[in-house]
């Protein structure tokens, strides 16, 4: 699925949007080596799916899939980092009435 990426300037973390119109799809993505963590959710910020690709840098690739109990401590943890990132980025605009 194509998406439209956004790194976090601090550390290995990206916020991904599918690029479909009429997708509500957030992905959540953590690079730790050579291991990517992903997480699904959409604008109600729930846990829908998580996955863990190992290797991801090499033929020898292995993705498997997660259960969201295992998963949601580290989910809730990236909310938490990319709010507290939103938080210290400058306006883009005034709010127009």
């Amino acid at each position: 699925m194509p998406l439209k990426l956004a790194e976090s300037e601090t550390t290995n973390h990206f916020f991904g949007l599918p690029l479909q119109v009429d997708s509500k799809d957030i992905l959540f993505l953590v690079k730790r080596d050579t291991v990517v963590e992903a997480y699904l959710t959409d604008k109600t910020c729930k846990l829908r799916a998580a996955a863990v690709l190992e290797n991801w840098d090499s033929a020898n690739g292995v993705a498997r899939l997660v259960t969201n109990e295992k998963a949601a401590e580290k989910f809730n943890a990236e909310l938490t980092m990319f709010a507290k990132e939103a938080e210290e980025l400058p306006p883009t605009g005034e709010f127009k009435k």
